[in-house]
């Protein structure tokens, strides 16, 4: 079980995570050039930027999250 502190380290690292990923976006749309932090981990494509505005921080295009989903649910029912 955590304590307090654990909780409040865990929220300030996610948000300190999560406003990263926001600001590397942002930096990415105003140069306009693509970098490997819009690229999917799965397939290499680049992820929409309609996805990267609604999820900063995501790693995959639709259709290998998707993938993914279906793999964990699979793994989830065993």
């Amino acid at each position: 079980m955590w304590t307090e502190q654990q909780y409040e380290t865990a929220a300030a690292l996610a948000e300190r995570e999560r406003l990263d990923a926001l600001e590397r976006h942002r930096a990415r749309m105003a140069s306009e050039t693509p970098s490997p932090d819009g690229l999917c981990e799965e397939c290499g494509d680049e992820i929409p930027a309609r996805r990267l505005e609604a999820l900063p921080n995501a790693r995959t295009c639709v259709p290998c999250q998707e993938v993914r989903d279906q793999q964990q649910q699979r793994y989830a029912r065993s």
